[in-house]
């Protein structure tokens, strides 16, 4: 089964919306469940550039307190101009709920194909200055906006 996205904000916002993006800090409480040896096995086959995204995804999985949003999240941190975030705000964005790794890798192909569509720029004054990070901010944005 394919995935199918429709992009619910208009292309022409997208910038803007990025612009305006924020978002709480997180705790990483739930880590101390693991092991430091786990963490490390886990984080190094993450940070290999010859893992695929399942591999890598299906890997952070192993970590307790880990989910698929907590795991692409770490993914597009280590390497952001390669994975975005599966973040329930884009999803909702693109008429979606979270699933699976392998929904994941569409959602990643879809944001992928926007942010090399040149319609927004990196935000060069943000972590991660990347086309797809400004993707991931512009539809955390719109949702969030929605909801006010």
């Amino acid at each position: 089964m394919v995935a199918y996205f429709q992009l619910q904000p208009l292309e022409a916002e997208l910038q803007q919306l990025a612009e305006q993006y924020w978002q709480s800090e997180r705790t990483v409480h739930y880590l101390i469940a693991n092991s430091n040896e786990k963490i490390k096995r886990v984080l190094a086959v993450a940070a290999s550039d010859e893992s695929s995204t399942e591999a890598a995804v299906k890997a952070l999985l192993e970590l307790h307190g880990v989910d698929i949003t907590v795991a692409s999240a770490i993914l597009a941190a280590i390497f952001p101009e390669r994975y975005s975030v599966l973040d329930f705000r884009s999803l909702e964005a693109l008429g979606h709920a979270p699933h699976d790794v392998h929904f994941y890798e569409e959602y990643l192909a879809f944001c992928k194909r926007l942010a090399e569509s040149n319609i927004v720029k990196p935000q060069g004054d943000l972590p991660a200055p990347t086309p797809l990070r400004t993707i991931e901010r512009a539809l955390w944005e719109w949702s969030r906006s929605q909801g006010e």
